[in-house]
């Protein structure tokens, strides 16, 4: 009889081990869709500018904004990544907060109507001139007929636009 209990105390104990393998998150499975991403589109429906600036010795802050919208953009997300390594988390919108919205001539905060999105990062590098960099912006959004778009936008490091 002990025997039984012992070993049925020792399945129960490996049965509880058994842990399931949690969902990645939004926010992880954007970011690993933008590392394998490989296509891009070169015509949207807004205007983007990138930007960096050499904010201390040794940090650097990224700039990326998306405005003038050519059309009603609802439900807006966006995230942006870039090929250094890095322990920070990426600048996104509607991700791990509420998405915006972008719709031309209209702009209402409380209704989450938007002039633009910045998306704003920081890198540890010391020398602005030497840094060799691209980054990769995700923007999805539901248009006024609710279908829903997802774009990949590769922005090249200019390093004469900083």
């Amino acid at each position: 009889m002990k025997r039984l209990i012992v070993c049925l105390c020792v399945v129960i104990c490996l049965v509880g081990c058994d842990q399931k393998k949690e969902e990645p998150t939004l926010y992880e499975q954007y970011v690993e869709e933008l590392e394998q991403q490989t296509t891009f589109v070169d015509d949207y429906p807004f205007s983007i500018e990138a930007s960096t600036e050499q904010i201390t010795d040794d940090e650097v802050m990224y700039h990326v904004i998306i405005d003038s919208p050519q059309e009603a953009l609802y439900q807006v997300k966006a995230m942006v990544i870039h090929d250094k390594k890095t322990e920070d988390i990426y600048p996104s919108i509607g991700v791990l907060d509420e998405p915006v919205n972008l719709i031309p001539g209209y702009i209402n905060e409380e209704e989450g109507c938007v002039k633009g999105i910045a998306l704003i990062g920081y890198l540890p590098y010391q020398n602005l001139s030497s840094l060799e960099l691209s980054f990769r912006l995700m923007v999805e959004w539901q248009d006024q007929s609710g279908i829903s778009h997802k774009i990949f936008i590769l922005l090249p490091f200019d390093k004469e636009n900083t």
